[in-house]
């Protein structure tokens, strides 16, 4: 291609929220893209004419293949990857999976795999009997050199701000009760009022509990995925990504 083929970052109303765990004192919500604001992107910076996706089953796996090209003189370039099967419908959510995890080949969304380890409090999120039907949004999102640098998540029921990340924009600060939770950085260690102990902040102790339960399950470490450091040294941002990662490994 003559020239660079570059995708702006996802806007916050680009961006979903899904509920990964439930538990009696909070929830931890992932965030994700679907494959329309793909299909947008792609004609927004292309055009509806200068892509194309096609699907293959490859050793029982379903993957996808998207083809880009700057214009109609030019030929196609093809970027592909494998999709998992969804909870709901197993065909459909393959495909699109698969269509999702192609187009952040080309870039499109990829600024989410950045995203820090975001836990709501039981309260702010409504749970009851150890379940949560409410629903999230995000309220403002800002990508600085492909990397989220500040999160604001909204309960769509009570409209408040209930996590943050980094400085939001003026108006997700005008929202009322926002909660300010662990940014992306090296856990700093409380200080117990009992027994005057440092301990880490509740965010960041639940995390590394979602990443053992993880390794456990898929039978990994820490250093066959290509981390060096001890679980309590991960931080919030590298545990969102190590989790969603183990999340995506069969168990063993």
């Amino acid at each position: 291609m003559a020239r660079e083929l570059k995708f702006r970052p996802l806007k916050a109303d680009e961006v979903e929220t899904r509920v990964a765990m439930v538990k009696d004192n909070g929830v931890m919500l992932l965030l994700y893209k679907n494959a329309r604001v793909d299909m947008l992107l792609l004609d927004e910076v292309v055009g509806p004419l200068n892509w194309t996706r096609s699907h293959e089953l490859i050793d029982g796996h379903l993957f996808c293949k998207v083809g880009v090209r700057l214009d109609e003189s030019s030929d196609f370039v093809y970027k592909s990857d494998v999709g998992v099967e969804s909870n709901t419908e197993a065909t459909k959510g393959e495909a699109s999976d698969s269509f999702k995890r192609a187009c952040s080949n080309w870039g499109i969304g990829r600024e989410l795999y950045s995203a820090p380890f975001i836990w709501i409090s039981a309260k702010d999120a409504g749970v009851s009997n150890g379940k949560c039907y409410t629903q999230f949004s995000v309220a403002d999102m800002k990508v600085v050199k492909g990397k989220i640098t500040a999160l604001s998540i909204r309960n769509e029921k009570t409209k408040k701000i209930v996590y943050t990340f980094g400085t939001p924009s003026t108006k997700a600060k005008a929202e009322p009760e926002q909660k300010k939770e662990t940014k992306a950085e090296k856990p700093k260690a409380e200080v117990s009022k009992k027994t005057g102990e440092q301990v880490l902040p509740e965010a960041v102790r639940k995390m590394h509990l979602c990443i053992k339960a993880e390794l456990d399950r898929t039978g990994l470490t820490l250093e066959s995925i290509k981390y060096s450091g001890s679980l309590e040294s991960i931080d919030a941002q590298n545990g969102a990504k190590i989790y969603t990662y183990l999340k995506s490994q069969p168990s063993k």
